[in-house]
């Protein structure tokens, strides 16, 4: 009996042992696994962040190139505007001033003739205007 018991013993013992090192097998394992995953978890994060720094270097690069752009159609607008300025004034001249003789047709002289006739009332002199109708005027001027 005394053999059966230190058997027993024994494998009780070999029994614990074994249960020993397959806990700390599995404990090694899970820790091994928790390794991977803070592994994992930390290469996503960094993929993430320079996906993050590149999205924002495309944002600044296309808000500077956005406000070239709004520069450049402001620039484009301006000397547009400068240039149908221009050109009314000019046209504006020409529906005045006869191209030949260069002295005001006759809706170019109302406005000074206005003005210059205000001016005479304001001033209380006297106002004469003289107008000469030339026949044939066109070959008196070639």
């Amino acid at each position: 009996m005394a053999f059966s018991r230190k058997e027993q013993e024994t494998r009780e013992r070999i029994l614990s042992d074994r249960r020993a090192v397959l806990l700390a097998q599995m404990q090694v394992r899970f820790d091994t696994a928790e390794k991977e995953h803070q592994i994992a978890m930390l290469t996503a994060e960094q993929a993430r962040t320079r996906l993050l720094a590149e999205t924002e270097r495309q944002r600044v690069w296309i808000l500077a190139l956005a406000v070239v752009a709004g520069g450049l159609v402001f620039l484009l607008t301006l000397r547009w505007l400068q240039r149908v300025r221009r050109e009314r004034a000019h046209y504006r001249n020409l529906s005045r001033i006869d191209g030949l003789t260069g002295l005001y047709n006759h809706s170019g002289v109302r406005v000074p003739a206005d003005e210059a006739y205000a001016r005479c009332c304001d001033a209380g002199l006297p106002f004469s205007v003289v107008v000469a109708d030339v026949d044939h005027f066109k070959r008196i001027n070639d």
